[in-house]
């Protein structure tokens, strides 16, 4: 019959197509080819969605996150390494310059004079104001430690029955021993001084105003 048509035979493969966001659904398709002739299957394409996008921007901004984190944590770990390696280190008492010490003169120097060139002293003998004793120290703490004295100077200024100086003497950390003598007129000062010994320990109670050490009310100033 002219009418009638031909049906031609195709052979065909099948494609997987997948379609729109979230779970990727299979979907089979016919594909005609020419006849008897076999033809390689295309890789599918990969499809990034905005959600897909999304969720790549989430992992990358907890990525930073963590890495901003970690350097954070470890600047702070070099920070405490550096202070505890470097410590706190004080002064405490009032400590004379040298400049200063050096113009007080056995036989020159009222009380008054002494106290205006060196300021008030730390304390005074515990037996009479004939002797006062400038006392200084400093201290450093690293971390957690316990705080180490560093250095140690007592300076003692003993006045004779006229009111001025007689002797000057300094002490340093070596347990009170004598490190520099000026004078050698006061018999009694050295025992005066070994008695100071005892309160070096209690630098923190002799700090006045002014960096002067304790104010203390001393007759004929």
């Amino acid at each position: 019959m002219e009418g009638a048509r031909r049906r031609v035979p195709f052979s065909s493969k099948e494609l997987l197509v997948y379609k729109g966001p979230g779970p990727q659904v299979q979907t089979r398709a016919r594909a005609f080819g020419a006849p008897g002739r076999k033809t390689a299957s295309p890789a599918p394409p990969l499809i990034r969605t905005k959600g897909d996008a999304r969720v790549i921007e989430r992992r990358g901004s907890r990525d930073r996150i963590g890495r901003l984190g970690a350097t954070l944590a470890l600047g702070g770990l070099l920070a405490l390494s550096v202070a505890g390696c470097t410590g706190d280190i004080s002064a405490r008492g009032n400590e004379p310059t040298a400049e200063r010490l050096s113009q007080i003169e056995p036989g020159r120097q009222s009380r008054a004079e002494v106290a205006a060139l060196l300021g008030t002293p730390s304390t005074t003998a515990m037996f009479d104001d004939e002797t006062w004793y400038y006392i200084s120290a400093q201290t450093h703490q690293s971390g957690l430690s316990e705080r180490e004295e560093l250095k140690r100077r007592v300076i003692a200024i003993a006045f004779g029955p006229d009111g001025r100086v007689s002797d000057v003497q300094e002490l340093g950390l070596d347990d009170g021993h004598d490190v520099d003598v000026v004078s050698r007129e006061t018999p009694t000062l050295g025992n005066e001084l070994s008695v100071v010994e005892q309160f070096l320990g209690n630098l923190g109670r002799f700090q006045g105003s002014g960096g002067n050490g304790l104010e203390t009310e001393i007759p004929g100033l």
